[in-house]
């Protein structure tokens, strides 16, 4: 996004029907990356553009760093969509509504 631009003005993240996701970095500032605006409903850790990696998974046995770090609102978002699994896991009589 460049300056001055936000979400308001996108359709589909400005719905009341989507849950929209920003990135913040590990000091809880937002990610210059990152959607802004009134429509960001939730930021998640997004990374700091190549000096914190929010995950390093090691299953499976795997060793090597190709795909085992993530970064950035598309790692914000499931993050935030686990949340939500588990409170519907939790209790499934929840709205979309109930988990906004």
């Amino acid at each position: 996004y460049d300056v001055g631009q936000d979400v308001n003005y996108a359709g589909y993240q400005n719905s009341r029907f989507t849950i929209t996701v920003g990135a913040v970095h590990a000091d809880m500032t937002h990610s210059d990356y990152s959607s802004s605006g009134a429509p960001v409903f939730i930021s998640a850790p997004g990374g700091d553009g190549g000096n914190m990696a929010v995950a390093q998974p090691v299953g499976n046995g795997l060793t090597d760093n190709c795909g085992d770090a993530g970064q950035g609102t598309s790692f914000a978002a499931p993050l935030v969509s686990g949340v939500a699994a588990l409170m519907l896991e939790a209790n499934p009589t929840l709205t979309w509504r109930d988990v906004q």
